[in-house]
């Protein structure tokens, strides 16, 4: 099996099709910009590790083929945002989206999100 990025030590964007079939489960929660920029909640690492842990305790690889794969992950350029920041403004644009509601917000970024959903804002 390949490198899942293969081009990534010379900085050529890997696009998720070229990914090996392995590494797609990892992938789920990252959020791409324009492949230069790649925006991941602080578990993002944590999860993936967790993932490729499973898959040598299943035996569907050995922890040799996975230590490779988790370096590769190391070099992405990744910046990482903290999850429980995501996950308030996330519950309070669902609650206000889901109830036709009003959300109240000084976060410029989230009123955003919220007109994008067809939810109004007040300030």
């Amino acid at each position: 099996m390949g490198m899942p990025w293969s081009g990534l030590a010379s900085g050529e964007p890997i696009s998720p099709s070229e990914r090996s079939p392995i590494c797609k489960p990892i992938c789920k929660p990252i959020v791409v910009v324009d492949w230069v920029t790649t925006f991941v909640t602080d578990l993002c690492l944590l999860e993936c590790a967790s993932v490729l842990r499973k898959q040598v305790l299943r035996g569907t690889m050995t922890s040799e083929e996975s230590m490779p794969l988790l370096a590769d992950l190391l070099l992405l350029p990744l910046r990482s945002v903290a999850a429980t920041e995501l996950v308030v403004d996330a519950t309070y644009l669902a609650l206000a989206v889901r109830h036709g509601a009003q959300l109240m917000t000084a976060d410029g970024d989230l009123a955003t999100a919220a007109a994008n959903c067809g939810c109004h804002t007040a300030r």
